[in-house]
């Protein structure tokens, strides 16, 4: 009667969802690796632009300074002095592109943690709604797992009955 059928648990109801959000989750994985490796990126490039700022602030400086005392020793000319003051105009000019590529540099970095920590957060929480599911999964299952045990156990007893 009862022993012959077949007994086991009912598929768990919420396994859609379940596939759901274990892709969101490793959307979210795949997304936070993206924005680290731009920030990575943005590091990157706003190291090379503080480089390339200090260098170029240590090049006008070590020019300057010869220009300077090369115009303190007589070695120079009126020509040589508007030549001078023309190249420091240039120095300047690259100085602020090179302080406004390093700022910007600077901007880009900090957009990219942002984008970085938001993605962290959304993992966060795609793993919290996905680690629920799981847990509720494996309390149902168990559950089910014991109701089918229960069965089983009611049809042996009925099964060894004695007949009167």
């Amino acid at each position: 009667m009862l022993a012959s059928r077949a007994m086991r648990a009912r598929e768990y109801p919420l396994k859609p969802l379940v596939r759901v959000r274990d892709r969101r989750v490793e959307d979210a994985t795949d997304d936070l690796a993206r924005t680290a490796r731009a920030r990575e990126q943005a590091e990157a490039a706003r190291a090379e632009a503080e480089r390339a700022d200090e260098q170029h602030r240590r090049m006008t400086a070590g020019v300057s300074a010869a220009e300077r005392d090369a115009l303190e020793r007589g070695e120079l000319f009126a020509a040589d002095l508007a030549a001078a003051d023309a190249w420091g105009l240039r120095a300047r000019m690259e100085q602020t592109a090179l302080e406004a590529r390093a700022h910007t540099a600077q901007a880009s970095e900090t957009q990219a943690r942002a984008s970085e920590d938001g993605a962290r957060a959304r993992l966060a929480r795609c793993k919290a709604e996905a680690d629920v599911l799981h847990k509720h999964r494996a309390r149902y299952e168990d559950t089910q797992r014991k109701a089918v045990e229960a069965l089983e156990e009611e049809a042996s007893s009925e099964a060894w009955r004695p007949k009167r």
